[in-house]
Order: C-alpha cells, then sequence, then structure tokens
C-alpha cells in the first residue's frame, strides 16, 4: 500500500468525513508543520 492511500485510510477512520479531513487531504497542510515519517 502506497504511503498517501494509507494516509487518506486513516484519516477516515480518525476523524470520518469531517471538516479537518477535507482540509487536510482537499486542500493540504502547512509544509512547514508537517512532517511524513516512514516508519513502515
Amino acid at each position: 500500500m502506497e504511503a498517501e492511500t494509507f494516509y487518506k485510510i486513516l484519516g477516515l477512520f480518525k476523524l470520518g468525513k469531517t471538516e479537518a479531513l477535507m482540509l487536510g487531504f482537499n486542500q493540504g497542510t502547512d509544509a512547514r508543520y508537517c512532517k511524513e515519517y516512514q516508519i513502515f
């Protein structure tokens, strides 16, 4: 599973279909404060 798909599924599970999820995945987040960690 690709990282983008994993994080979208995780976001749906944790946040549901909320404004926070739509903001994070459709509008993007501020890159200065976000990091992707390669744990898996």
